[in-house]
């Protein structure tokens, strides 16, 4: 479970309008390397999220909202996508093709991660109309997705009102052997061998919605954000020292399916 200390929380001031720039970079605190840009020979719409997998590849979503918000050219050049750079030679390799739009719909990949044995990708599709987590299993090198493979449907993620168009699944995370993701001003924890939802962590008043979020390396923080407010969360334990999110102490709110 995590809990908020007091003098975690932060609001962030308001950002300008902000510009196009489809780049991907590497960061160290004093310097920023471009990685991979849009080229000849492959145009990205507006890189959404962005995963390492176990061999260190970058893995990262690319879905059409640039073009429906406006920023990116109409229409898309790019089908949906995810995206694989390779750690030494830098490649960048289209490797799920999730289709075009049309009327502006159709799948938005948005948060991805792995599974904890690196043989599943999962991702989450954010248009209105679905809201739901897919897994596809990989290789068995785990550079790509398995031959005939296709996106599997694991769960939707609704929030207690349905007609609610905050309330997204934005950032995905395997922790423990679940997914956790977002639903509105919660964090949702998805079982993905049942296929079911578990419950709901509910961030109170922090939150309208959250954006985003992001474990730390030892798995001790959770830094949340959304609406202008960032928030970091410490993991609790009882002893023995339990899994991080408990199915006992996750607030069960009914789930919806």
């Amino acid at each position: 479970m995590h809990s908020c200390p007091l003098g975690t929380q932060y609001t962030t001031p308001a950002l300008p309008n902000r510009k196009s720039h489809n780049k991907s970079y590497t960061w160290t605190p004093n310097t920023k390397v471009i990685v991979e840009e849009n080229g000849k020979d492959i145009n990205f719409n507006s890189p959404n999220d962005i995963a390492v997998a176990p061999d260190h590849a970058i893995w990262f979503t690319d879905p059409t909202y640039g073009s429906i918000q406006g920023f990116r050219p109409n229409p898309p050049k790019a089908p949906n996508s995810i995206y694989r750079i390779d750690p030494e030679t830098k490649e960048v390799k289209r490797v799920v093709d999730l289709g075009g739009d049309k009327d502006g719909k159709g799948c938005k990949p948005n948060g991805l991660c792995f599974s904890g044995d690196g043989k599943t990708l999962y991702f989450t599709d954010t248009m209105l109309d679905d809201r739901s987590i897919y897994g596809i299993p990989l290789n068995k090198k785990g550079d790509d997705v398995a031959p005939g493979a296709e996106p599997e449907h694991v769960v939707r993620v609704l929030p207690a009102d349905p007609e609610s168009d905050n309330a997204i699944p934005d950032g995905l995370k395997w922790v423990d052997g679940l997914l956790v993701t977002s639903c509105g001003p919660n964090l949702a924890f998805i079982d993905p061998v049942k296929k079911q939802r578990l419950g709901d962590f509910e961030l109170g008043d922090h939150f309208e919605s959250v954006t985003n979020f992001a474990l730390s390396a030892d798995g001790d923080l959770l830094a949340v954000v959304g609406g202008g407010t960032v928030a970091i969360l410490g993991r609790k334990y009882d002893k023995p020292r339990l899994p991080a999110f408990p199915k006992a102490e996750v607030d069960m709110r009914p789930a919806r399916n």
